[in-house]
């Protein structure tokens, strides 16, 4: 084996730890997060079984103004902030760990291009007449099904499509975009793999510049279905989604991979 097949070998290898990695720290998320959303929901219990016990949770929280409401009730809302907190937390972490895997994603298939250049003999390189650090996955792996005649075309990748879907978003959330928008066909697209678009008020208008405005609608149910509707949107809360989001991303690197390693026997 050349020294140029021992250093694909290697950047293959690197991703794939990478990828390993991750796992791992999503992992002791997922356990970290479950056992304070545990140890809060125990406090919760307790402390409405407390009320209900003492013959405080039913009295009323004003019989003037509010006859209907018990000081339970209020109680239990009162309670409840720190399982909003935890939800903010979870929606944070999301979005922080989809940003880190499509930057993995993104070098590995720019090295590629790279590396497919010195394979080929070209002697235009994949970021020719770009200035700056090439970071465009989008014009390396165009690149890379130019110069091998089609033979490499990860756009045909199973999971291809969803990797562009989560560059979307990685786009929106790194430049600190916690409400962003998004199309409904869009939206659709990467709820059907992954449940993690929560979509929040429609667009109706869109901002008006010269008046200062912008009109949204408020209940989703009531909006006939359109591809074309744009929504505000966020990320939601539920931390499990990032196995399945690293899980996409490993398998569509392992395939990338054995197409690259098909075709240059590395």
């Amino acid at each position: 084996m050349n020294f140029d097949k021992i250093i694909e070998k290697i950047q293959f290898g690197l991703i794939s730890k990478e990828f390993e990695y991750l796992n791992t720290a999503i992992d002791k998320l997922i356990t970290n997060y479950q056992k304070d959303f545990q140890q809060e929901d125990d406090k919760y219990k307790q402390s409405i079984e407390e009320l209900k016990q003492s013959g405080e949770y039913d009295e009323p929280l004003d019989e003037e103004h509010a006859p209907n409401v018990t000081y339970g009730q209020m109680m239990e809302h009162n309670l409840s902030e720190p399982f909003y907190e935890l939800e903010s937390f979870s929606s944070i972490i999301i979005e922080s760990l989809i940003i880190k895997h499509l930057a993995y994603i993104e070098d590995i298939l720019i090295k590629i291009s790279f590396m497919v250049q010195k394979n080929e003999n070209q002697v235009i390189p994949p970021n020719h007449n770009i200035s700056g650090h090439f970071t465009d996955m989008l014009k390396a792996v165009d690149y890379i099904k130019l110069v091998t005649n089609n033979e490499i075309k990860i756009k045909d990748t199973r999971n291809w499509k969803m990797i562009t879907l989560l560059r979307t978003l990685r786009h929106e959330l790194a430049h600190g975009k916690r409400i962003f928008v998004l199309k409904e066909g869009v939206i659709d697209d990467i709820n059907r793999e992954v449940p993690l678009i929560n979509k929040r008020m429609i667009i109706l208008k869109k901002f008006d510049y010269n008046q200062g405005l912008a009109q949204y609608g408020y209940e989703a149910s009531q909006q006939p279905k359109n591809p074309k509707n744009e929504w505000n949107c966020s990320i939601c809360s539920d931390i499990n989604v990032l196995k399945k989001i690293n899980k996409i991303c490993v398998d569509f690197v392992n395939e990338v991979k054995s197409i690259y390693n098909q075709k240059y026997n590395v």
